[in-house]
């Protein structure tokens, strides 16, 4: 489950900084959460500071064998399979649709018509990729990056469909929001108006990792100072 933000907000400083990349291992949590209620377990695999390629690199290394994306990065050959975030592509879509200068009630009636599909039951992967690319080639002319966009994603979203027989490995959850919320608070520690190296980014993004998901292990290092 990759997830990448740029770590600089402008041409001139993309070019001085990086981009950081995290990816989650992500499973059901038998004992569930409180009240019964389903929860996931999860701990960080991999991450890097500089281009993608990086991520990919060590996601090879890590034998990934289903991989949930945003669609940012390029992770084919990654994993077995690779499907993209149901949540991410209509949202991405509004924004590509404002793009193509299409707006208002029309916006929010496109964005609806991607989320239905992404999220509907398929029969099997070619009945999903079908629907989703005929959207696409019905909308080309109104909305050709959006249009674009979910063509480029019907492949991933048609993974999620049935099949008989069904594939050995599930897809435990269908979306990077676990790790998005990682990244943003990340973010946040990096808009400091200062420039990193790549190895400074590695070892704040490790450092964040061992706080939120090994907290006793600081405690090791500074038996002195108490965790914030």
């Amino acid at each position: 489950m990759p997830r990448a933000f740029p770590l600089a907000r402008t041409e001139q400083d993309r070019q001085a900084q990086h981009s950081l990349s995290i990816a989650h291992a992500v499973e059901t949590d038998r004992a569930g959460g409180a009240g019964g209620r389903p929860a996931l377990k999860r701990h960080p695999v991999v991450g890097r500071a500089g281009s993608e390629t990086r991520l990919r690199e060590a996601l090879s290394e890590a034998r990934v064998s289903t991989l949930v994306t945003d669609g940012q990065m390029d992770v084919s050959g990654v994993a077995d399979r690779c499907g993209r975030c149901r949540w991410h592509l209509p949202h991405s879509v509004r924004y590509l649709l404002y793009n193509d200068d299409v707006s208002g009630d029309r916006n929010q009636q496109l964005t609806g018509e991607v989320r239905s599909l992404a999220y509907a039951d398929y029969a099997n992967p070619v009945a999903a990729r079908a629907v989703l690319t005929r959207w696409a080639a019905v909308r080309r002319q109104e909305a050709p990056q959006a249009a674009g966009h979910v063509e480029r994603a019907a492949p991933q979203i048609g993974v999620y469909a049935r099949s008989d027989p069904p594939p050995a490995a599930e897809f435990a959850v269908q979306t990077t929001a676990l790790v998005e919320r990682e990244m943003r608070e990340l973010n946040r520690r990096f808009e400091n108006g200062g420039q990193w190296t790549r190895s400074g980014a590695e070892n704040l993004l490790q450092w964040h990792q061992v706080y939120r998901h090994d907290s006793k292990r600081p405690a090791g290092w500074f038996p002195d100072s108490t965790l914030i």
